[in-house]
């Protein structure tokens, strides 16, 4: 079920981010959530391979280790929300064994593994659906209430791409402002969304790190998953706050 509405946080102008909905995405994503108002799923765009829609990285002996959600065959230029991920031979046990086996010593193991079960038992068979019921799960358990829209819901005018779609999924929530992860400064241009009466600004996220159990070395940039085993609901919050707002 998607969350809805169109509530505004006091103080805070107007503000939409859109990404694609990746699973369990790391800390970033969820920042870029906490800093607007509404927040869209990019689920109408090809999927690409070897991304983070379908797969993502946890700790494992110190070290950075990948699982994936393994998908159909299909073909080229599928949208996100129309991939489907493959029929269950044993992947959904190896994924729930192999976290179980990362982090069964992390302090909060036992609130966290039902999210990542939640989503293994969900009968949704789009990735893209299923990355966003990752999202959302995690929202939920942060206490985090935000809408979030799926672009393929919204009513945009035109056969728009690219910046122009960022900005007809604007104006169709009504933004003053959107907000962009700071990776992508070459993707859009400050004076084109001027004229459409909308603010742009990039998230930049500040370096952050954590106990990560009996590991020596901090390993950033892992799965929402890491942080919500090894740091409880508080601090996970405060983490959220770790960035900066610029033009």
């Amino acid at each position: 079920m998607m969350i809805t509405g169109s509530a505004t946080k006091k103080g805070v102008g107007h503000t939409v981010g859109v990404m694609q909905p990746y699973l369990f995405p790391y800390l970033g994503y969820f920042q870029l959530i906490h800093a607007v108002d509404k927040f869209v799923f990019l689920d109408n765009v090809s999927f690409i391979k070897k991304g983070w829609i379908n797969r993502n990285r946890i700790l494992l002996n110190g070290q950075a280790h990948t699982f994936t959600f393994p998908l159909r065959k299909q073909s080229q230029n599928v949208d996100i929300k129309d991939t489907i991920v493959a029929l269950d031979d044993g992947w959904k046990k190896k994924i729930h064994s192999l976290v179980s086996h990362a982090y069964s010593k992390a302090p909060n193991f036992r609130a966290i593994v039902p999210l990542v079960e939640k989503v293994l038992e969900s009968r949704t068979e789009s990735i893209g659906g299923l990355a966003e019921e990752s999202v959302r799960l995690v929202l939920e358990y942060l206490e985090m209430d935000v809408p979030l829209f799926r672009s393929s819901e919204l009513t945009i005018e035109g056969d728009v791409k690219g910046e122009d779609r960022i900005i007809g999924i604007c104006e169709s929530l009504g933004a003053s402002m959107y907000i962009n992860p700071s990776g992508g400064r070459d993707l859009y241009h400050a004076e084109r969304f001027r004229e459409r009466h909308i603010e742009l600004r990039f998230i930049q996220m500040e370096p952050v790190s954590y106990v990560q159990g009996s590991s020596n070395e901090f390993v950033p940039g892992l799965s929402m998953i890491d942080v919500l085993m090894w740091n409880d609901r508080i601090h996970a919050r405060s983490l959220l706050s770790a960035h900066s707002i610029q033009e």
